[in-house]
């Protein structure tokens, strides 16, 4: 195999890997995790474009709560 398909194959893994885990945690504790998602996006994402003089047009997480 090429190294562009060996690297797909691996970016795939980590992507189930990951759809796996979050479904997971949402499971476990819906309410609980959109809180903390939340969080992290007023922390990290919101302060990064406050900084950066960004705005978000439209935010997905809004249509779920």
């Amino acid at each position: 195999m090429d190294n562009r398909r060996v690297a797909k194959r691996r970016l795939a893994g980590i992507m189930v890997a990951e759809i796996v885990s979050y479904s997971r945690l949402m499971g476990a504790d819906a309410a609980g995790m959109l809180r903390r998602l939340d969080a992290l996006r007023r922390e990290l994402i919101d302060t990064r474009i406050a900084t950066s003089h960004c705005w978000i047009a439209a935010n997905p997480s809004t249509t779920l709560q």
